[in-house]
């Protein structure tokens, strides 16, 4: 009785394990609530070597969902489709970009959603018939790859030049170089104190010629001050110069009649002495009459 009742107990056991993998080889494959889930597609012409199925799909470091599906894509370009499925709310906007990033050292890849902005719209509102497709940005280390052969012929440029400036010829001229330098430094060493005693007396020279220059500037500011002085005193000067010309003018004016009258004067007393001189008593005696006009 016992027996059967443990094999009872190993049967339910059994089954219940059986079920349950059942359930949860249906979760894991995404058959339970896909109404919770929303589809987008990735294009792109870059390789998406590293990314396999079931790779997780981020949102700002924040896994949100997988990838379904990578194929060909049939158009006239060669590209990739990738397919991904993210959570129902996952907020991807018509401004967000994927990229493909390396998870860890092991060369596998993810893909990395970023950006979209508060004002723009979700993706999922845009194109209600078909999968809506989510931009492409080519990653920092797809961008590395594609320049990757200029990089190691930089590399290779430098390290010929690192070569060259290496070699047995530079060396040696660098050994002489750094010879020189010391023997100059030997050489500065043993004139230091002449350099040291000339410096002190150029600087005495310098303070010398400063002080000199300070009393020249003090003498020149004495001078133009007198100089103002002078200036002044030569206007004033002027201006009295002006009005004693002024009053010469009007003295020779005054002058000038008086000399005037004074002619006349001596011609009329010539006149009298020539009247006495010819007959003295016309003076006391003769009247002179007065000449008739013409037609009179």
């Amino acid at each position: 009785m016992e027996n059967k009742a443990n094999y009872f107990f190993v049967g339910i056991f059994v089954f219940g394990v059986f079920f349950a993998s059942v359930v949860f080889i249906f979760w894991f494959g995404g058959y339970s609530q896909r109404a919770d889930f929303e589809y987008y597609k990735i294009r792109t012409k870059d390789s998406v070597s590293g990314l396999s199925l079931k790779a997780p799909v981020r949102l700002l470091g924040v896994e949100v969902g997988s990838v379904e599906k990578i194929n060909i894509a049939l158009s006239d370009d060669l590209e990739v489709d990738i397919l991904i499925k993210v959570e129902k709310d996952t907020p991807i906007k018509e401004d967000t970009v994927a990229t493909l990033e390396l998870q860890g050292i092991t060369g596998l890849k993810f893909i990395q959603l970023q950006g979209g902005s508060k004002e723009a719209r979700k993706l999922s509102e845009l194109s209600k018939d078909s999968i809506p497709v989510i931009q492409f940005k080519e990653s920092f280390l797809t961008a590395i790859n594609k320049q990757s052969e200029h990089i190691f012929s930089l590399v290779k440029t430098a390290d010929d030049k690192t070569k060259e400036l290496l070699s047995e010829k530079n060396l040696k001229n660098f050994e002489v170089l750094l010879h020189n330098l010391a023997q100059i430094s030997t050489d500065f060493k043993a004139h230091s104190k002449i350099l040291n005693e000339n410096i002190n007396t150029l600087t005495l020279k310098l303070a010398m010629a400063t002080d000199e220059f300070i009393n020249t500037t003090k003498n020149v500011n004495f001078m133009l001050r007198n100089l103002d002085t002078a200036t002044s005193n030569f206007s004033s000067f002027f201006k009295k110069a002006n009005s004693k010309f002024e009053a010469y003018d009007e003295l020779r004016s005054s002058l000038s009649q008086n000399l005037q009258l004074l002619q006349i004067l001596l011609l009329e007393g010539n006149r009298v002495l020539v009247s006495l001189q010819r007959s003295p008593s016309d003076i006391f005696f003769k009247a002179n009459k007065a000449k008739n006009a013409p037609g009179e």
